[in-house]
């Protein structure tokens, strides 16, 4: 997609091709979405990887893999899963009194009670 972005596809600003004024980026989307279109049997898969260094008890580094499925028991994709699943979790928690309402630092965003929430959710959590 950067060689795309790059060569000017994604511009919004009409050019002229052959007389017709035209904007790249609708001409790229004209083209591109008939070929990317999912079909009705598709299942999405989402995978973060976070890699953490530091030196935490004596480990230097932590990778994180989280991969997320489209949940059997719930009409969404796993994109809308993996980017819903944490902010319902920290209300969840919001709402039991378990944290309270403040700014927490991504180095200690996931902690073992978030990544156990995901499990449960149906995620695949490994740490190494």
């Amino acid at each position: 997609m950067a060689a795309f972005r790059d060569a000017g596809f994604f511009g919004e600003d009409p050019v002229g091709v052959n007389g017709v004024e035209v904007a790249p980026r609708e001409v790229f989307n004209t083209l591109i979405e008939p070929k990317i279109q999912a079909t009705d049997d598709y299942e999405d898969v989402v995978i973060n990887r976070g890699v953490g260094t530091g030196e935490i008890d004596g480990e230097k580094k932590l990778t994180l893999d989280v991969i997320t499925w489209p949940p059997e028991d719930l009409p969404f994709t796993a994109m809308q899963a993996a980017t819903g699943w944490h902010a319902a979790i920290i209300c969840q928690r919001l709402a039991a009194g378990e944290v309270g309402p403040r700014v927490v630092e991504v180095e200690n965003a996931a902690g073992e009670e978030l990544l156990g929430a995901f499990r449960d959710r149906g995620s695949e959590v490994n740490e190494t």
